[in-house]
């Protein structure tokens, strides 16, 4: 099991010289029994009552949610004004992320990773979204797609395809952020590519190789990662498992994503 939280990174007016920092919590849909339940086809379920959602964010002092959708999900009404519910038991913010989902039912894998002849859909799925949170304005953000490894390190393609859904769906850009490549782990690709916007940024314990896993190696990487960048970065996807600084990662994840980042 993992502890999956967010954080995110707000700039504040220069006349503050500092920023907001939100703590947030993924809140995973229900089906399945593993994290691996968004990646499963068909419409997401979500089973919390959004007083059970309030009452464990105000504990642990949470005060925003990232809630999934893939495609189906976010043109169903009834899973936005859910999502909607969950979003306003906790004051009104967080961000709403457009995941991949696996080519076969009941499986997290395989999946494409890249938005490859879906760019229409994904857009009018974003569109369905939109006309629900619009009213929120920056307070509600859009992760326009989840660790899009399927790009590999072809920024310039993925930075393409999410301009063009970002487009198409008539998104406003102050709401929009782009992940990092492979596992949303490399940003600084996509800002070379010519992204101006917020992106999203995802560290866990299997980024760096065993006997590296220190309290100053990660610092270090993560300021690598982040450097020049991180008024523009929320940190959407960070953990460990709760038994310690254990690598937490099937065989499929491993091969497709993280040797593909590592490697580099």
């Amino acid at each position: 099991m993992k502890l999956i939280r967010f954080i995110l990174l707000e700039a504040l007016s220069f006349a503050l010289g500092a920023r907001v920092v939100h703590r947030g919590l993924n809140l995973p849909a229900t089906q399945g029994t593993t994290r691996d339940g968004a990646f499963f086809p068909g419409l997401y379920q979500y089973e919390y009552h959004p007083d059970q959602v309030a009452r464990a964010a105000n504990r642990a002092g949470f005060t925003s949610l990232r809630l999934a959708v893939n495609v189906e999900s976010a043109i169903d009404g009834k899973v936005l004004q859910k999502h909607k519910e969950y979003i306003d038991a906790v004051g009104g913010s967080g961000i709403i992320c457009m995941f991949d989902t696996s080519l076969a039912p009941g499986f997290s894998w395989p999946r494409a990773g890249n938005l490859t002849g879906k760019v229409d859909k994904v857009a009018q799925a974003w569109r369905s979204v939109h006309k629900v949170f619009a009213p929120y304005g920056e307070n509600v953000m859009y992760e326009i797609f989840n660790e899009p490894w399927g790009y590999q390190n072809n920024a310039a393609a993925y930075v393409s395809d999410m301009v063009s859904v970002i487009r198409s769906a008539q998104l406003p850009e102050n709401r929009v952020i782009l992940a990092g490549l492979y596992g949303s782990a490399d940003v600084q690709s996509v800002a070379r590519a010519g992204w101006q916007g917020y992106l999203a940024y995802h560290v866990y314990v299997f980024w760096l190789p065993e006997g590296k896993r220190t309290q100053k190696d990660f610092s270090e990487r993560i300021q690598q990662d982040l450097a020049g960048l991180s008024s523009r970065v929320f940190i959407t996807e960070f953990g460990v498992g709760l038994d310690g600084l254990k690598a937490d990662i099937d065989k499929d994840e491993l091969k497709q994503d993280v040797t593909r980042h590592v490697d580099q």
